[in-house]
């Protein structure tokens, strides 16, 4: 089922009289960018758990090709959310399991201890953090 924003259709004739080709209006923005957030973390976690089984598993390193790859995304994260969620996220993704793949509590700067055990926790957190 769809609902229609207020002057929804009004709007897109505008935009069709000035652009030409029909237009589609979202009003589900803050949706959307928590689920690209939580696809974009699930795909870097996968990436990084094949880097390192790559090097474990066959001693196959391949950081010459991926790191500059991550130096982007960590540009980004700080381009979008600031310093301190991009180095959130960075332990998120690198360092918040120990050597025995038990989940470490991230310590915050007060000392408090924060549980993220899920995407979702880190973009909660992370948009706690950033208002």
């Amino acid at each position: 089922m769809e609902f229609n924003i207020e002057g929804e259709d009004e709007i897109k004739d505008l935009f069709k009289s000035i652009l030409g080709p029909e237009v589609r209006i979202k009003d589900n923005l803050d949706t959307t960018e928590e689920l690209l957030f939580i696809n974009t973390i699930n795909k870097l976690q996968d990436s990084h758990i094949l880097e390192e089984s790559l090097f474990e598993d066959y001693g196959i390193s391949i950081a010459a090709i991926i790191d500059p790859l991550w130096e982007v995304i960590e540009n980004d994260f700080t381009y979008l959310y600031g310093d301190q969620a991009r180095e959130t996220i960075s332990w998120y993704i690198h360092g918040r399991f120990d050597s025995d793949g038990k989940v470490i509590d991230l310590e915050q700067e007060d000392g408090k201890l924060v549980k993220l055990l899920t995407p979702k926790d880190l973009w909660d957190y992370i948009k706690f953090k950033t208002k």
